[in-house]
C-alpha cells in the first residue's frame, strides 16, 4: 500500500527533482496527488493516479516506461535495430554497433529514452555515456547504460500499479 505525500512533502521531492534532473515540474506538476510505493532501492511515486518516476535512495531520477508510454515526456531518444531489442530487454547496456538514430539532444549521463526502429516504441531508458556527437563518431562500444527495460521489476511493479489505477 502506498503513502500519500503532503503539500510540503511534495514541495520538497520537486526540490530533488529539480536537482537530479531538469523534469521536475513535468513530472510533478503543481497541485498534484502524489502517492509513494516503496520498492527495493527506492520508491515509485504515483502522480495523479499514473506511476510516473522511480526515486532511488541515491536520490537517482528514473522515468517510468509506462509512463513514457502514455505521455509526450520530452527526453531524448536514440533508435536501436530490431536484433538489439531482445538483449536490451534483458538488460543488456546499448552498443554503438546497434544504434541506428540519435536525438542531437543527447548529452553524457543524461536520461535517454532508447526505442526499436520498427515500432518507435521505448524500450529502455538509460543515461548515456557521451554526448550525441561522440556517439555519432563512436567506431563501437558501450554507449548508453541501461537502467531501466521493459520486463524489469521496476516495470513490472509499475505496470501492476498502472492496471490497478486505472
Amino acid at each position: 500500500m502506498g503513502r500519500f505525500l503532503r503539500k510540503d512533502n511534495i514541495n520538497d521531492l520537486r526540490s530533488k527533482l529539480q536537482t537530479a534532473s531538469e523534469l521536475g515540474e513535468i513530472l510533478l506538476p503543481h497541485g498534484c496527488r502524489v502517492e509513494g510505493f516503496p520498492l527495493k532501492g527506492g520508491e515509485v511515486f504515483v502522480v495523479n493516479n499514473k506511476p510516473v518516476f522511480f526515486m532511488g535512495s541515491d536520490g537517482d531520477v528514473i522515468p517510468l516506461l509506462v509512463y513514457i508510454l502514455k505521455s509526450s515526456l520530452p527526453l531524448p531518444r536514440v533508435t536501436v535495430d530490431m536484433n538489439a531489442v531482445p538483449h536490451i530487454c534483458n538488460g543488456a547496456d546499448i552498443f554503438k554497433g546497434g544504434v541506428r538514430n540519435i536525438d542531437p539532444d543527447v548529452r553524457p549521463d543524461g536520461i535517454v529514452v532508447v526505442v526499436d526502429e520498427k515500432n518507435l516504441k521505448p524500450i529502455c531508458v538509460g543515461t548515456s555515456l557521451m554526448d550525441a556527437r561522440a556517439m555519432r563518431e563512436a567506431s563501437g562500444g558501450k554507449v548508453i547504460r541501461n537502467i531501466h527495460y521493459v520486463g524489469d521489476d521496476l516495470w513490472n511493479f509499475s505496470r501492476s500499479l498502472d492496471n490497478r489505477m486505472s
